[in-house]
């Protein structure tokens, strides 16, 4: 039985795998952030503990308290992505 993972997917997983800093200005459906939380609740754990916690922050007025703890261009472009997770 062969069980390499295929080099495509190492490179997409780990050696091509980047930030993205372009930001698109529109909505995300809350379906697909209940979407993406689903996928990552089955990644892999320490003792199957899932010490994972989100919230989605859509409000302007909460996005501004919270971006004030993070330092100069990461506060600039967290408060210009339309979600910010913390």
């Amino acid at each position: 039985m062969n069980t390499a993972i295929p080099i495509m997917f190492i490179q997409q997983l780990f050696t091509a795998a980047r930030t993205h800093h372009d930001l698109q200005d529109r909505d995300v459906p809350d379906g697909l952030l209940q979407e993406i939380y689903d996928l990552a609740k089955w990644g892999p754990t320490s003792v199957n503990s899932l010490p994972m916690r989100i919230v989605f922050v859509k409000s302007n007025s909460v996005k501004n308290n919270r971006m004030t703890a993070l330092a100069g261009s990461n506060a600039e472009r967290g408060f210009k992505a339309r979600i910010s997770q913390g």
